[in-house]
């Protein structure tokens, strides 16, 4: 019975080679013969392609996604699009990702669209790895490249580590209206994890490391330490730190920048369908001797095994260039598998 509910196990999460493997080794040592017609009817109604090169695909899935930016310099940023996966075997799938991005200033607007290729690869239960190829376009701007590759390492609600690599156009990555006009070339590696322990102790974080095609170069990182105070809630304290080699009149390049900050975190509401945390921080800037706070409030919603929503409101102040800097960030996506 075991065995049997650990096949069970592994199909309900459509790991269905790691299923088939375990009934078939099953059916080595059964005598009983109602046992044996059992097992195999569980082979039965895995998808043919189980752990090969079956029928194509193996899997299909549509994750439409939308995100917006707005700051108080008169600069918006938002854009909209959709991935499609389609399964090869139980652990590889292939897709595509179209992307328009549209950002504003106070006099003009620039529409950029980003179209690339996807392979998704899942190595085992906890690593998996996916890589971006193909090119960004906008107006005026001869076609270019644009990659990205992702690892990750997790053990659902312990630990993660993810190691992300980016080569894109600066001006979906540094936010500012100086660069409407500007295309600069940037590289973008990030590392960042969390882990909880038993105890209720929790520790998050990520280190950024950015070059600019201006010749300029920066990175971030944030640390923060936390602990259970209530089942619930988690309250700790944030240490950020942010500096270029120069800084620059096109975009918002530091130097030295750093701020303490205390946050936490309450986990509304959580079962089988809803999961909603609502956050937020409060904070000291040394070098401007000022405030820095943030809320937000993230949901995900699966009224269907195959269907999931997820998304995020944020709303900050902190201080950039010698004066106050507001901003509200947003996003939705969602993930629905058609097998």
């Amino acid at each position: 019975n075991a065995n049997l509910n650990l096949g069970v196990a592994y199909a309900y999460n459509k790991e269905y080679g790691n299923a088939k493997d375990v009934w078939e080794n099953m059916l080595k040592t059964e005598t009983d013969t109602i046992k044996i017609g059992y097992i195999k009817q569980q082979i039965g109604w895995l998808p043919q392609s189980t752990g090969g090169w079956g029928s194509f695909p193996n899997h299909f899935a549509i994750a439409p996604v939308t995100a917006f930016y707005r700051d108080n310099q008169n600069f918006s940023f938002n854009n909209g699009g959709l991935r499609l996966e389609a399964g090869i075997t139980d652990f590889l799938s292939i897709g595509g990702t179209f992307l328009r991005t549209n950002l504003k200033d106070s006099t003009e607007q620039l529409h950029i669209s980003t179209i690339k290729g996807n392979v998704f690869l899942r190595i085992n239960d906890m690593i998996s790895v996916n890589a971006g190829f193909g090119n960004i376009n906008s107006p005026g701007v001869v076609k270019r490249n644009a990659t990205d590759a992702t690892v990750k390492i997790e053990k659902k609600d312990i630990f993660s580590v993810t190691g992300y690599f980016e080569n894109t156009d600066a001006r979906l990555i540094l936010y500012s209206p100086n660069l409407l006009n500007v295309s600069y070339d940037v590289n973008l590696f990030r590392v960042l994890g969390y882990y909880k322990s038993k105890g209720g102790f929790y520790a998050s974080g990520y280190f950024s490391s950015l070059t600019v095609s201006d010749n300029n170069a920066g990175n971030d990182f944030q640390l923060r330490l936390g602990k259970n105070f209530y089942t619930d809630v988690l309250i700790g304290y944030e240490y950020y730190y942010d500096s270029f080699t120069f800084q620059s009149s096109r975009y918002y390049s530091p130097k030295d920048f750093e701020s303490h900050s205390l946050w936490a975190d309450w986990h509304a509401q959580h079962d089988e369908e809803t999961d909603i945390t609502v956050g937020g921080k409060l904070g000291y800037i040394p070098s401007g001797d000022l405030l820095t706070r943030e809320v937000y409030i993230q949901a995900k919603y699966e009224p269907l095994r195959s269907l999931i929503f997820s998304g995020k409101i944020t709303i900050g102040s902190t201080y950039r260039n010698e004066s106050s800097y507001n901003y509200v960030s947003a996003f939705l996506n969602a993930y629905w598998s058609l097998n």
